[in-house]
């Protein structure tokens, strides 16, 4: 989340916000800390997702 909006209800609501704590980005003091936490967080993700397809890929060949 980049800037206060309300969110609450729509669609996509449901789904995850970076940074964790639902803080937008521009009320941060250090806004480079949140983009940080941002960026941690996708790569976090990301690396399950390959961990998850390289394991699937591991099961198919037993």
């Amino acid at each position: 989340m980049l800037r206060p909006v309300d969110w609450q209800g729509a669609p996509f609501s449901k789904l995850d916000v970076l940074p964790k704590n639902h803080r937008p980005v521009t009320t941060w003091p250090n806004p480079d800390q949140a983009f940080r936490e941002i960026a941690e967080a996708i790569r976090q993700v990301a690396m399950e997702m390959r961990r998850e397809k390289d394991n699937s890929g591991k099961m198919d060949e037993i």
